[in-house]
């Protein structure tokens, strides 16, 4: 696949970080390029798994299963990334199920190639740490809004927070990430 290295740049380590050419070009030389289908697994809660995922285009969405239903806690559009504790854990199994909503295009390296990287530049490090402030501080609105909104202020809440991704995502997958039954999310849906 032939991609152009500003433009995974922008995609993948965002606009506004200051990632240096040599840097960018050790990173994209342990980075696999994936296409994916809709509903392709990246992981399943309990799989053993070593990559970090970054997303080009598309949606994922993080979730787990009890008593067999799914509950999604976390959907992501990219550009953008997969937090490393919605795919794997420390000792690189996974937790949570992950999966493509749609198709998508995104980009996965080696979790240990990535932490390497990491330590090696300072400008990857800042990256990563703000990566995991952004994602604390989403899980944390999200549980705001579960505790302390109505259903309807959920709903603009999230579309405030994620422009144009109900475009992406079908209304199901939002309505179970806001805690939502699918009718009740149509008809706040039909008095916007």
């Amino acid at each position: 696949m032939q991609i152009n290295l500003e433009e995974i740049l922008f995609k993948i380590l965002s606009p506004s970080s200051k990632i240096k050419e040599e840097v960018a070009l050790d990173f994209l030389q342990h980075c696999e390029f994936i296409q994916s289908s809709t509903k392709r697994n990246l992981a399943k809660a309990g799989d053993f798994t070593e990559f970090e995922y970054f997303i080009l285009s598309g949606c994922l969405r993080s979730y787990y299963t009890l008593e067999g239903s799914e509950y999604n806690c976390g959907l992501f559009a990219g550009p953008g990334v997969l937090t490393p504790w919605h795919i794997r854990t420390e000792n690189s199994i996974s937790v949570l199920g992950v999966q493509t909503i749609g198709e998508c295009e995104l980009v996965r390296i080696h979790h240990q190639n990535f932490a390497d990287l990491r330590e090696k530049y300072s400008d990857l490090r800042k990256f990563g740490e703000k990566v995991v402030f952004e994602e604390l501080m989403r899980m944390r609105k999200h549980e705001q809004m579960l505790l302390s909104m109505s259903a309807k202020e959920r709903y603009i809440e999230f579309l405030n927070i994620n422009p144009g991704i109900e475009q992406l995502i079908n209304q199901g997958h939002i309505a179970n990430y806001l805690n939502l039954n699918p009718v009740s999310l149509s008809r706040i849906r039909a008095e916007l």
